[in-house]
């Protein structure tokens, strides 16, 4: 069973929120194995937040929206067949890749679950790869298949979405003990389902060229790149040095011409280390920035998106964003979190501004700057029972969006649950 109750209060929050589920994984023989995750969730109160747009909390598809009430699910699945050095899978889930403490700028659980097959293979014990194909939501209604009922019965048409998929594939490079390096590719593609792309070793950019050819650019797809290196126990004894950068669009024969310059990628840079003073504290400082237009794409249905929230770093585009953290476990049942972040916000603008040359500077338009203070608290009770406990208080200074002057948000959260 999964069970959760809690409180959030504070600046004009009160509300209540409670969870009921069940969570079951197995295995069928020697090599099959799955899992089933069912949830759902109530939330009772004021200033519920329905959107879940400012917020590293993953996206939710509401069931009822009430004035003062909000009901969704989560459901994940999974079955998957194992074999000596490699995995096929077929699940509903969340998938991530990179690292990063409040954010993941390649693929985070931001956006809601969807289906996906996954290969992990590992051929050699210094190389792994893996390649993922994802079926998501493009939120763009299909006009050409839609078509009315012919009653007013909910709201009196038939609506399909455009198709929206999403292909990547990565290499994991073990180069030295505790040195790692990773190179991987993704493209998003719409309209209708290419076999093509379920070909786990293809350079989709390249296939993607050749299909279009000198025909329109509105008929291509849009790929990524990213890149990751992490090493461990190598610039500092018991220290984990990492890096993510996340290449949407990047012209390589003009990146150093501000004139004609498309450096539309982002980057995390961070240090973490083990046993700092006492043992089992962990401190670490971080820092990431997303250049603008990052994730944005003038074909609606080809936005690294689905479900219209970003499949990368929950604040989107053009900030950056400073953390110093620390992790600290003083009793084996008790874990202790604490972060301070600054953020600064530009605009996202739009397409017109993402295709025109020179690009708009970083952090354009700035729409606000804010500190961030947060405290953690869990404690597993008994098996599996844990009680936690937060604190947040944030510092606003708005400057733009039609909005001026300095705000406080104070935030607290207690709650219990079961198996989670």
């Amino acid at each position: 069973p999964v069970l959760s109750t809690g409180y959030i209060s504070g600046s004009g929050k009160s509300v209540k929120q409670y969870s009921s589920g069940v969570y079951m994984w197995g295995t069928l023989g020697k090599h099959i194995g799955y899992q089933v995750y069912i949830r759902d969730y109530n939330e009772k109160g004021d200033s519920i937040d329905f959107a879940r747009n400012n917020t590293p909390l993953t996206g939710i598809i509401a069931k009822s929206i009430k004035d003062r009430y909000l009901n969704y699910s989560e459901t994940k699945g999974a079955i998957s067949y194992g074999w000596k050095n490699g995995v096929a899978t077929f699940a509903i889930d969340h998938l991530q890749w990179g690292y990063g403490q409040n954010g993941l700028i390649v693929l985070s659980d931001k956006a809601p679950v969807f289906p996906y097959i996954r290969i992990d293979y590992q051929p050699f014990k210094w190389l792994y790869f893996n390649y993922e194909h994802f079926w998501l939501n493009s939120d763009v209604v299909d006009s050409t298949r839609s078509y009315p009922l012919g009653n007013p019965v909910g709201g009196g048409n038939r609506d399909f979405l455009v198709p929206k998929f999403m292909a990547m594939h990565s290499l994991n490079f073990r180069l030295a003990k505790g040195l790692t390096a990773s190179a991987g590719e993704s493209i998003i593609y719409s309209d209708y389902f290419n076999p093509v792309f379920l070909i786990p070793v293809f350079f989709y950019k390249l296939y993607d060229y050749q299909r279009v050819g000198n025909g329109p650019d509105a008929s291509g797809s849009n790929t990524q790149i990213f890149f990751q290196f992490n090493a461990r126990n190598r610039i500092l004894p018991k220290s984990h040095f990492y890096t993510t950068v996340f290449v949407d669009e990047l012209i390589f024969s003009q990146i150093l011409n501000p004139q004609k310059s498309k450096n539309q990628l982002g980057y995390t840079i961070g240090l973490e280390k083990t046993d700092f003073i006492l043992p089992y504290l962990n401190v670490g400082v971080e820092y990431t920035r997303v250049n603008p237009f990052v994730y944005a794409n003038y074909i609606p249905a080809q936005t690294y998106t689905s479900n219209s929230y970003v499949m990368g770093d929950w604040m989107g585009n053009n900030f950056d964003r400073w953390i110093t953290f620390f992790r600290y476990t003083p009793l084996p049942k008790l874990k202790l979190l604490g972060r301070f972040q600054y953020i600064r916000k530009g605009a996202a603008g739009t397409s017109v501004d993402q295709y025109t040359v020179p690009q708009k500077p970083f952090l354009f338009d700035l729409q606000y700057k804010s500190a961030d203070y947060f405290l953690q608290a869990k404690y597993e009770w008994v098996h599996n029972l844990y009680l936690n406990g937060s604190i947040e208080v944030e510092r606003k200074t708005n400057i733009g969006n039609g909005l001026t002057g300095e705000t406080t948000n104070k935030t607290i959260r207690v709650g219990i649950s079961y198996g989670l």
